[in-house]
């Protein structure tokens, strides 16, 4: 039972599917090459993936081989599903080609990282890319948003009604910050 009251079910596939799975060996982008891409840019966002891989379906080969036992019964996925060992290797290429192309985005895991270099710059980016998930049949939630010059090293982003997001930085001798960090959680019913 999560937080909100909604059942999450997770399958432990360490014994059962990941053995037989070929993993797929899609490398994640290194946080070295996330800076180089997003250097420059003073406005963001960044969009939480709701439910990440279960918005991806699985081919229908696949589904009999993801089946869960439950008290009421056998549940068989017909989603990507957390635990499978290649899923985050098939979430981040397909997301990398959902985001192709665009300038000033990142995509790591479940969330998307946004920039602009100014706001007339940032809010076309942000529109391609909400343009692009519909398109795509994805659902994201809105965490954060702010300029990347606040003084202190904890960034402070302000809100959404759903989550809160900061960014930790370092700062360079030559008076630039590059981000090392993100950080984000959704509030809770009560916060």
């Amino acid at each position: 039972m999560k937080q909100d009251n909604t059942i999450c079910i997770c399958g432990d596939f360490k014994v059962t599917v990941n053995p037989q799975v070929d993993i797929d060996s899609y490398h994640l982008p290194r946080i070295d090459d996330i800076f180089v891409r997003l250097s420059g840019r003073r406005h963001f966002n960044v969009l939480d993936l709701k439910q990440a891989y279960l918005q991806m379906e699985l081919e229908e080969d696949s589904q009999k081989y993801m089946v869960v036992n439950l008290p009421k019964g056998r549940y068989q996925y017909q989603r990507l599903s957390y635990g499978i060992a290649s899923a985050p290797a098939i979430w981040q290429q397909t997301m990398n080609q959902v985001l192709q192309g665009t300038a000033g985005v990142q995509c790591y895991l479940t969330d998307i990282i946004i920039t602009g270099r100014t706001t007339e710059e940032h809010f076309p980016i942000l529109d391609s890319v909400l343009r692009r998930l519909q398109e795509y049949g994805l659902t994201a939630l809105y965490l954060s948003m702010g300029p990347l010059n606040h003084p202190k090293r904890i960034k402070p982003s302000p809100s959404s009604s759903y989550g809160l997001g900061a960014v930790l930085f370092h700062g360079m001798m030559d008076g630039l910050e590059w981000p090392i960090a993100y950080a984000s959680r959704t509030l809770t019913r009560i916060e």
